[in-house]
């Protein structure tokens, strides 16, 4: 009896189902991996990995944030992994005020649906913005990623440092914003590595 409830445990521990959300780097990497038939985890399936992006995704949006809560209801997930908060950047709101409340978004949704694990993915760069300077933007990148990093700590969630993408300038990009074939090949590389830390 013990060491079938063990065997049960382990296997549930093992295949943990991860959900990815966010805005649409989200939803255009799991299109990237539905049409080039990539396997995430390569290691033979093990480990679910689900997702959900919104175009134009917005902490600040309430719409936007009750559709993620609604994603992580319906899915039921062990782990949350979160891309969220670089169409926040692209204003000239306060770089604390994104960042606390992106965490107050992240604790509620631990606290809400009983998470094992929350994962929240650093900015990276743009090459072209909307609302601001890019040069401005990307000012604001290093410090919304150092100020993201603190405020995680101390909420104990797990801060993930997207490495790869600093130095890449436009070779990863199709639109100085979105990520081409190149830079989704980066990123599947990041999620791996966050999907491995989770077994």
């Amino acid at each position: 009896m013990c060491v079938r409830l063990y065997l049960h445990v382990l296997f549930i521990y093992q295949f943990a189902m991860s959900l990815l959300i966010g805005d649409s780097h989200v939803r255009r990497f799991q299109q990237f991996l539905s049409t080039s038939n990539v396997d995430p985890m390569n290691i033979n399936g093990l480990g679910a990995l689900d997702f959900f992006g919104i175009s134009g995704g917005s902490v600040r949006s309430v719409h936007h944030t009750q559709l993620l809560y609604s994603a992580v209801r319906d899915c039921r997930p062990h782990n949350v992994i979160v891309n969220l908060g670089s169409n926040d950047l692209d204003s000239s709101e306060d770089v604390d005020c994104i960042v606390l409340r992106l965490i107050c978004f992240l604790t509620q949704l631990r606290s809400r649906f009983h998470l094992s694990n929350i994962v929240v993915l650093s900015f990276v760069k743009r090459y072209r913005t909307r609302n601001i300077p890019t040069h401005l933007y990307n000012e604001r990148v290093q410090q919304t990623n150092a100020a993201l990093k603190h405020h995680a700590t101390i909420a104990h969630i797990r801060f993930w440092k997207l490495r790869g993408f600093t130095n890449s300038a436009h070779n990863i990009f199709c639109d100085g914003v979105h990520l081409n074939p190149r830079g989704q090949y980066k990123f599947l590389r990041q999620i791996r590595g966050i999907l491995l830390s989770l077994l």
